[in-house]
C-alpha cells in the first residue's frame, strides 16, 4: 500500500484538506494585489518643469495664460507634447507664433529643470513621486550623441520601482491573516518522516484524520505503518537529490536548461507587460481590471489544452503566443489605443497561461529525488526574470521601440526551446533520475 492510499483511508480530499486550501488562498489573494499595487502607488504623472514668472518688460502681450506661460518656458518633445525635465533658459516668444511648427529641440537655450516640477493630478492625487519628489524628480543628465545635454528620468523610475520593496512592516492588513493562519498549518507528514521525526508525522496524519471525521483510522496509524507506507521514499532519502543532479546526465541537464529559460522568459515578460499601464493610453484602474480578469480564462484555457493537447504544446503556445501579441504592437499606432490595449491583455492572459503550465510541467519533469530542487531553481530564474523587467523597461526612455521588441522576442525564442521539452501528459511520475534517462531512450522514435 502507497502513501497515497494511507492518505485516502484517512480523508482524502476531507474538511482539513479544504481548511488548508482557504486558509493558504487568503495570503495568496493580498499578495497578488501587492505585486503589482506600484502601478498606482508607484505611477509617475505627466509633469512638465515648473513655469517661471516673464522677466519686467519682457511681457509684451498683457497677461499671460497658463497655456501661453507653458509655450514660453517648455520646448516640445517629437510627440509635440511638453517636455517633462526640459525649460528654455529664456522665454521662447518664437513659440507663440502660429507658423512655429518646430520641435524647438534645436534652440541652443535648453536646459535642464530648475525650479521643479508641476505634476498633473487629475488621475493621481499623490503617488511616491510626488510626494517624496514634491518639487520634482531627481534627473540623471547624460551627453546625447550630438553633445547635448538632455535630463532622462532613469534614477528616478528606477527608485520608484524600488521603493514599495523596501517599505517597513506596519502590521496592517496584509501581515496578519498570514501570521494568523501560518501557525495553524501543519508540516507535511512525508517530509517529516524523511526528515527523521516520524512521531511528529503520526501526530500529524491523526489530527487530519480528526478533522475529517476518520478519528477510528486515524487511531490504528503508528509510526512503523507509516514508515512501511513511505518506504520507498526512505530508499531514496538514503541518496539525497543535490543540484548537482539538475546538470549531470544528458537528458536531465536538457531539461534543466530548457526549463530555465522558460521560467525566465515567462517571468520577464509578465511583469514587463504588466508593470508598464501607462504606455497604453487607457485609464491605469481600467487597465488594471482587463489585465486581472484575463487570468481568469486563461489559466482555465490552459488547463484545458494541457489536458487535450499536451503539456508540451500548451506550454509553446502560451509563448509564442505572447510573444506575438506584445510584438503586435510594434505596428498600432497610439491613436489606437483599445488595439494597443486588446494585444497586450492577450499577451498578459498567455503568460499567465505559460505560469499555470510550467509550475505542473517543472512538476512532472523532474523525478522526485530532485523536484523540489528543480522546482526552487525554476522560481529562481523567474524571480531573476521579474529583477531584469524594469531595467528593460528603462531603456524606453532613450530607444522606445527597444522594450516591446525585448519583451516580445524572448517568449517566442523560449516557447522554440520548450519544443525540445518530453511530453509527460497520461505518464507516471519517475522516482529517481536514472528512470527519466531510461524514459527518454524507450520515448526515442515514438514521440512526435
Amino acid at each position: 500500500m502507497t502513501f497515497a492510499n494511507l492518505l485516502e483511508q484517512l480523508g482524502g480530499l476531507g474538511r482539513f484538506q479544504r481548511l488548508h486550501i482557504m486558509a493558504l488562498v487568503t495570503p495568496i489573494l493580498l499578495t497578488a494585489s501587492h505585486n503589482l499595487l506600484q502601478n498606482f502607488s508607484a505611477a509617475v504623472p505627466p509633469h512638465h518643469c515648473r513655469l517661471q514668472p516673464v522677466p519686467l518688460g519682457a511681457n509684451q502681450m498683457g497677461n499671460l495664460t497658463p497655456e501661453t506661460l507653458l509655450r514660453l518656458w517648455v520646448p516640445l518633445d517629437r510627440g509635440h507634447q511638453p517636455e517633462r525635465c526640459q525649460q528654455f533658459s529664456q522665454p521662447h516668444w518664437q513659440g507663440l507664433e502660429s507658423n512655429d511648427t518646430a520641435h524647438n529641440r534645436s534652440t541652443p537655450n535648453i536646459e535642464p529643470c530648475r525650479d521643479g516640477w508641476t505634476y498633473d493630478r487629475s488621475e493621481f492625487e499623490a503617488t511616491i513621486a510626488t510626494e517624496v519628489w514634491p518639487e520634482g524628480p531627481a534627473e540623471l543628465v547624460l551627453p546625447t550623441a550630438g553633445g547635448d545635454r538632455d535630463c532622462h528620468c532613469f534614477l528616478p523610475q528606477l527608485l520608484h520601482l524600488l521603493c514599495p520593496a523596501f517599505s517597513g512592516w506596519d502590521g496592517g492588513l496584509w501581515d496578519h491573516p498570514q501570521l494568523y493562519v501560518s501557525g495553524w498549518f501543519a508540516e507535511s507528514a512525508r517530509w517529516l518522516v524523511l526528515a527523521g521525526r516520524p512521531e511528529q508525522a503520526v501526530q500529524v496524519l491523526k489530527r487530519v484524520a480528526r478533522i475529517n471525521g476518520k478519528k477510528v483510522e486515524g487511531d490504528k496509524l503508528s509510526t512503523e505503518t507509516l514508515k512501511s507506507h513511505l518506504q520507498k521514499e526512505l530508499d531514496l532519502a538514503q541518496t539525497p537529490g543535490t543540484p548537482w543532479d539538475l546538470i549531470r546526465t544528458p537528458t536531465i541537464r536538457r531539461i534543466s536548461k530548457c526549463l530555465a529559460a522558460v521560467w525566465f522568459a515567462t517571468s520577464f515578460a509578465y511583469y514587463g507587460v504588466a508593470m508598464d499601464l501607462q504606455g497604453f493610453g487607457l485609464r491605469v484602474h481600467m487597465l488594471q481590471l482587463l489585465f486581472g480578469i484575463v487570468d481568469i480564462p486563461a489559466k482555465l484555457l490552459s488547463t484545458l489544452g494541457m489536458s487535450r493537447a499536451g503539456r508540451r504544446v500548451a506550454q509553446v503556445a502560451t509563448l509564442v503566443l505572447a510573444g506575438l501579441g506584445i510584438l503586435a504592437n510594434l505596428f498600432v499606432p497610439a491613436e489606437l489605443p483599445a488595439l494597443r490595449t486588446a494585444l497586450a491583455v492577450l499577451g498578459k492572459g498567455c503568460l499567465a497561461a505559460s505560469f499555470n503550465c510550467i509550475y505542473l510541467y517543472t512538476g512532472e519533469l523532474y523525478p522526485t529525488a530532485i523536484r523540489q530542487t528543480g522546482l526552487g531553481v525554476g522560481s529562481t530564474m523567474a524571480r531573476v526574470g521579474g529583477i531584469v523587467a524594469p531595467l528593460v523597461k528603462l531603456m524606453g526612455e532613450q530607444m522606445p521601440l527597444v522594450p516591446p521588441i525585448i519583451y516580445g522576442s524572448i517568449p517566442m525564442l523560449s516557447g522554440l526551446v520548450a519544443l525540445g521539452l518530453p511530453e509527460t501528459r497520461n505518464r507516471p511520475l519517475k522516482d529517481t533520475v536514472e528512470e527519466v534517462e531510461s524514459r527518454l531512450a524507450q520515448q526515442q522514435g515514438t514521440d512526435p
